[in-house]
C-alpha cells in the first residue's frame, strides 16, 4: 500500500526542506505529487525516495538540474563514484600526511577540498570521515595520543579559519553553536558554526559543555535569531535530556533551537525539536530561516519553537 505525505513530512523525510521541495518541483519537475480535494500537496513513497536520493546527489556536488534527467540507479552510481574518489584521493593523502607529520600538507588538502567541492561538502565527505576513521584508528590501539592531537588541532585551526573567512556583520541575525554538559567533543559544533556563517549568519561558537541555564542568558543576552546545539554521541543521556527540557521550555520565542550531530535523534523521538540531519540539510534550514525573518515571521509558522 502506497503511503502519502504532507510536504512538510516530505521535507523531514528526505532531509530536505519545503522551500528545495517546492523549487525542484517548480523548476525541474523533480517529482509530481497528487493533490487532495483541498489542493495540499502529497507525495508518495516513491516521490520521497526520489527526493532522498536527489538530495544526496545534490550533498555530493551533483548539479539537480543534472540529477532530475537521471534515473535513480544512475544518480546512486554516480553518487558513490564521487565518494570512493574522495576515499582514494583526499582522505587517504590526509591520512599519509598525518603520518608523516606534515600539518601544513593536511591543511593544504583540506583547503583544496574545500575549494573543489564546497566547504561544506569538504567537512560532510572528507574531514569527518578522515576523524570517524582516526577514531577506528584509536579504538584498535593504531593511532598515537599525539597523532590524534595534532589530527583535531589541524582540523580545529582549518574550521576557525573558514568561520573567521565568512564571519558577517553584527547587523546579520546572530547565531549561537554550543553543545551541552558532558559532550566534549567540539567537531560537529564547530562545523555547524562554519555552516551558519556561510549561510549569512554572525555566528558564535561558544565551545562544549555549557549548561543550557548560561545558554538561556546570552541568547537573551545578545537576541540570537538561532541557537544550535550538537550532540554527537549520547554520553549521559539522563543530564542531556534534563538540559534539552529546560531549553525547551525557557529558549526566547525570538531564538530557534535547532539540534543537530549524529545522536540528536535520539533526544528528538517525540519532534518537539528542529533537527538537522547533516551540514547541508542545516544550511537549507538556516537559509529558509532567513527568509521568514525578512519576509516576517507572521509568514511562517515552520521555524516558530514548539513550546507544545
Amino acid at each position: 500500500m502506497n503511503n502519502f505525505y504532507t510536504i512538510g513530512m516530505a521535507a523531514q523525510l528526505s532531509g530536505l526542506t519545503d522551500l528545495s521541495i517546492r523549487t525542484w518541483e517548480n523548476r525541474y519537475q523533480a517529482v509530481k505529487p497528487k493533490r487532495s480535494s483541498g489542493n495540499q500537496r502529497l507525495y508518495s513513497d516513491e516521490d520521497v525516495k526520489r527526493l532522498s536520493i536527489l538530495a544526496k546527489g545534490v550533498k555530493t556536488g551533483l548539479r539537480i538540474s543534472t540529477l532530475v534527467q537521471m534515473t535513480n540507479k544512475e544518480i546512486e552510481e554516480s553518487i558513490q563514484k564521487k565518494l570512493d574518489r574522495y576515499e582514494n584521493n583526499y582522505i587517504h593523502l590526509a591520512h599519509k600526511a598525518l603520518k608523516n607529520l606534515e600539518l601544513n600538507q593536511l591543511n593544504e588538502l583540506f583547503e583544496s577540498a574545500s575549494i573543489e567541492m564546497g566547504v561544506i561538502q569538504a567537512m560532510d565527505e572528507v574531514i569527518f570521515p578522515f576523524m570517524n576513521q582516526l577514531g577506528e584508528h584509536w579504538n584498535k590501539g593504531e593511532l598515537n595520543i599525539y597523532q590524534e592531537h595534532l589530527a583535531s588541532e589541524t582540523v580545529n585551526s582549518f574550521l576557525n579559519n573558514q568561520l573567521r573567512s565568512y564571519q558577517s556583520s553584527k547587523q546579520n541575525p546572530i547565531a549561537l553553536i554550543a553543545t551541552l554538559p558532558g559532550q566534549v567533543h567540539n567537531l560537529g559544533a564547530a562545523a555547524s558554526a562554519v555552516t551558519a556563517a556561510i549561510a549569512g549568519f554572525h555566528t558564535l561558537n561558544l565551545g562544549y559543555e555549557l549548561p543550557s541555564e548560561e545558554l538561556i542568558k546570552i541568547t537573551k543576552k545578545s537576541h540570537a535569531a538561532v541557537l544550535g546545539i550538537s550532540i554527537v554521541f549520547p554520553g549521559n543521556t539522563s543530564l542531556v535530556r534534563k538540559e534539552l527540557e529546560v531549553l525547551h521550555k525557557k529558549t526566547p520565542d525570538h531564538c530557534r533551537l535547532i539540534l543537530g550531530g549524529c545522536s540528536s535523534r535520539a533526544f528528538n523521538t517525540k519532534q518537539v525539536f528542529h533537527e538537522s540531519r547533516d551540514l547541508q540539510h542545516f544550511k537549507e534550514i538556516l537559509l529558509d530561516f532567513r527568509n521568514v525573518i525578512t519576509n516576517g515571521p507572521e509568514k511562517n509558522d515552520l521555524y516558530r519553537n514548539k513550546k507544545e
